[in-house]
């Protein structure tokens, strides 16, 4: 038998291996741009739409375009702690080490400040509103968009990991004693405690209820529906590195290396290599998107696509933080000061469709527009004294941060003494006015962007000027127009036949569309000044010049 060539089986051997090596290839991510922080970053950066933001040492703020353009410097005036949340609007939401919260607009400008009174311990959750969950020592907190505390929350413990969202718009954490605590937007606790602190929490959601899987260090798992635990599921059998939602699955790295796939119906149900084996301590988190799941480590950056197959990955040197991904973006932040941005496959931010802005709130909604419903009903016959003492009670709980669990009830009461519908005439009667007024005040003050449809109705429908201009204060004091609804209207309101000449309205728009620009910046500004130098042009009163050259030089100031 005649042997085969020696050269001929080199080149087998050679071909196989290259179309092996060529099969299993994936994509590395290359550097597209880098930028000097001119400090050490102090978190991972974080990414919204068509910027990002790094925390650095100095208590400075600094924003760039996803391009690599330097946008805005803000100087917090004191040391910042390593936290930092941005919101659908792009507020950016960082605490200095005096416990002095700063949320910080999309270009840059101080928008509130408040004191915390007690240390931040983790990164704040944005809620689908735009509230904002704020961790403390001592307390959980939730405040709206401009600044108003909603409810506060003390602990025996404090979090003995970063707290993460529920899938019903409110939030589930560990204390370091072991209470596993779920928390609704609204302030309703859930306690349960645990036989020993958990590694991580997976939040799940079937079509009734919230569901958590409770993943121990050492592999072990429990189930919870609502707060009703169940323990008959098998442990994983060894320790566990990090956890993340996958579409409604568990996908949960293993100290083998190890990913792993785990339901609820039927335990783990997939297992693959990972690629990534975390150092002892080391940090590690990992993301999912639609299009996969995101391992991230000081060491590594993996991710896989939605078949689990690797698209790409990483190694990385000399990190200072976990890096974060951005809008086709890894973005790595290096011990040399310098932020680094690397072109990416599988993005798991997508550019919004919204044509009036770059503003991206979730579709889902804590149902406070809704007509009053039941909560109306019980108040038909009620008389004016007793009106007046519901106001001043909902007053005294937002003076006081205690609106919590009324929230709901509290907004349907003020929809309807607000409202101008023939069954609320009596609340709308002339002697009432001072009354509406003042339910319309507190809506703009703890109100949600869920109820700028009706205030915008309320300042576009045939109500008088003084309710108008109530209405548009309150527009402008919740600050957000996603949809540029109230934007809209004040352009129509100004622009037609019937074109208000009333001083006070003229003014209550000007500093509404103001406060509509400042919160949010561009686009938003775009359509707001023009509106403000329309009525500077339409306008005869010195009263109104002078406020609407003050709005526009507040807007324009450095």
């Amino acid at each position: 038998m005649k042997k085969p060539n020696s050269y001929l089986c080199l080149w087998l051997i050679v071909f196989v291996f290259l179309c092996t090596s060529n099969a299993a290839a994936v994509d590395v991510p290359e550097l597209i741009w880098r930028q000097s922080l001119g400090g050490n970053i102090l978190c991972p950066p974080s990414y919204q739409l068509e910027s990002v933001v790094a925390v650095c040492a100095g208590g400075k703020l600094i924003a760039f375009s996803k391009d690599g353009k330097l946008l805005w410097q803000y100087k917090a005036g004191g040391r910042l702690l390593p936290f930092a949340a941005r919101s659908g609007f792009s507020t950016t939401y960082i605490c200095r080490t005096n416990n002095i919260l700063h949320a910080v607009n999309r270009v840059g400008k101080l928008l509130w400040q408040k004191n915390l009174k007690d240390s931040m311990i983790c990164a704040p959750i944005i809620g689908w509103d735009e509230r904002v969950f704020i961790f403390l020592q001592k307390k959980i907190m939730c405040l709206n968009a401009r600044g108003v505390v909603l409810w506060k929350i003390d602990i025996e413990s404090p979090l003995a990991f970063d707290a993460v969202p529920d899938k019903s718009g409110g939030i589930a954490c560990i204390l370091q004693d072991g209470t596993f605590l779920n928390i609704s937007a609204f302030g309703m606790v859930h306690a349960v405690l645990l036989p020993k602190v958990p590694k991580s929490i997976v939040p799940f959601k079937n079509k009734y209820n919230d569901q958590f899987l409770i993943i121990y260090k050492d592999g072990e798992i429990d189930f919870f529906e609502n707060t009703i635990p169940n323990s008959n599921f098998k442990a994983l059998g060894t320790s566990v590195i990090a956890s993340c939602e996958y579409n409604n699955s568990a996908a949960i790295l293993l100290a083998t290396g190890e990913l792993v796939l785990w339901s609820p119906e039927a335990g783990v149900t997939k297992k693959i290599a990972s690629g990534l084996r975390p150092k002892q301590n080391e940090q590690c988190s990992m993301q999912y998107n639609k299009d996969g799941i995101t391992l991230l480590s000081n060491q590594m950056a993996i991710a896989f696509n939605s078949k689990l197959e690797t698209a790409w990955s990483m190694i990385l040197n000399s990190t200072s933080t976990l890096p974060a991904r951005g809008d086709n973006i890894l973005f790595v932040s290096g011990n040399d000061w310098l932020l680094y941005a690397y072109g990416i496959k599988n993005d798991d931010v997508k550019i919004s469709n919204n044509k009036n802005s770059l503003v991206v709130l979730p579709s889902n909604n804590y149902g406070l527009f809704q007509a009053p419903g039941d909560a109306w009903d019980r108040l038909k016959n009620t008389n004016k004294s007793d009106f007046e003492q519901l106001i001043k009670t909902i007053s005294m709980d937002e003076r006081n941060g205690n609106i919590g669990e009324n929230e709901v009830y509290y907004t349907k009461i003020l929809l309807g003494m607000a409202q101008t519908e023939d069954e609320f005439l009596e609340i709308a009667a002339p002697e009432n006015l001072q009354l509406r007024l003042q339910a319309i005040y507190l809506l703009g003050k703890i109100g949600s962007p869920e109820i700028i449809p009706f205030l915008v109705d309320l300042f576009s429908g045939k109500s008088d000027i003084t309710i108008k201009t109530a209405a548009a204060e309150a527009l402008g004091s919740i600050g957000m127009d996603p949809d540029m609804l109230a934007l809209n209207a004040f352009d129509a309101g100004i622009r037609t036949e019937e074109s208000p000449a009333n001083e006070h309205i003229l003014i209550s728009i000007a500093k509404a569309v103001s406060s509509i620009c400042r919160f949010s910046g561009p686009p938003l500004s775009g359509k707001g000044i023009p509106i403000l130098i329309e009525i500077k042009n339409q306008t005869k009163s010195r009263l109104v010049l002078k406020t609407v050259q003050a709005e526009l030089d507040a807007l324009f100031s450095r």
